[in-house]
């Protein structure tokens, strides 16, 4: 593990925001009397599936009363509801229908495959979720093409580029990862072991990543917080980077690096999970015995 992996998310259509649409008349609201949220999924509209934003310009054709389908999260439970709109001739163009939304049907990031099985091709990656209305999605090749510096308050960023190669497909997204299977396997990398939680302590261990280009490299971090949990969580290691190099380069632990394996006494203990915003010298890591579970 500890290459730089493109994540390509199919989301389902998902509504990003709301705006006023400019009209011969002034500025309208057309969702203002819809029952639509972000980040709500819009399922149908008039009883047509939506796949895509493009779906969307093909039905909505004429000045009338819409209903929309849509999912919606409450309080973890996925409910689905049934709302009308009515859409306004913008403006600008008078010949173009808006709903007043912004709305996205996938998403690119970055992030750092953690390991994967050579006997089976299985992988485990970012060492959190991907995005909460993740319906599938792909892993691409990716190029770190520099980094930007965290600094206290504000968490750094790997600026990275997502290649067109598919090279692997997501097939679940959880709480501690996603996971999948790669297409192709690169099985001239050395092998480890993945330790079991007991097997964590405090003191030395490294993390690998990518800060530029493809080349993974190792760094020095201190482990100085062990939680044995019992129940899944993200935030079971604690870990504070001592590495002169990483700190001068990225101060610390910064995005783009979740998933970054955590080795400690030659066996893959963890995964980079998430960033101490305040100080980003600090971080946390989930334990590699729950990610083993689902690859």
């Amino acid at each position: 593990g500890g290459d730089t992996i493109g994540l390509e998310l199919n989301t389902g259509v998902y509504v990003t925001g709301k705006f006023k649409v400019k009209t011969s008349n002034g500025y309208a609201e057309p969702w203002k009397e819809s029952n639509i949220e972000i980040n709500d999924i819009i399922v149908k509209i008039d009883n047509e599936l939506i796949d895509s934003v493009e779906d969307i310009k093909e039905i909505v054709i004429s000045k009338k009363n819409y209903n929309l389908q849509i999912k919606r999260n409450i309080n973890g439970q996925e409910t689905v509801i049934n709302t009308n709109i009515i859409p306004v001739y913008n403006f600008l163009n008078s010949n173009e229908l808006s709903l007043g939304l912004y709305v996205k049907d996938s998403v690119l990031g970055v992030g750092t495959l953690t390991y994967y099985d050579i006997k089976t091709g299985n992988f485990a990656a970012l060492g959190h979720n991907a995005c909460d209305n993740l319906l599938s999605g792909n892993i691409r090749t990716s190029y770190v093409n520099g980094v930007t510096k965290g600094i206290r308050g504000i968490p750094g960023e790997k600026k990275a580029s997502v290649g067109t190669e598919i090279i692997g497909n997501i097939t679940l997204n959880n709480e501690i990862g996603i996971f999948g299977k790669l297409n192709s396997i690169n099985k001239n990398n050395d092998l480890i072991m993945i330790g079991d939680i007991d097997d964590v302590h405090n003191g030395k261990a490294t993390i690998t990543t990518v800060i530029n280009g493809r080349n993974k490299e190792t760094f020095d971090i201190e482990i100085i917080n062990v939680t044995k949990q019992n129940e899944e969580s993200i935030k079971g290691i604690k870990f504070e980077v001592v590495d002169s190099v990483l700190l001068e380069k990225t101060g610390g632990i910064i995005q783009g690096m979740s998933g970054s394996p955590i080795v400690q006494d030659g066996k893959l203990i963890g995964a980079v999970s998430h960033v101490l915003i305040d100080d980003s010298r600090y971080g946390y890591g989930v334990f590699s015995e729950f990610m083993a579970k689902y690859s």
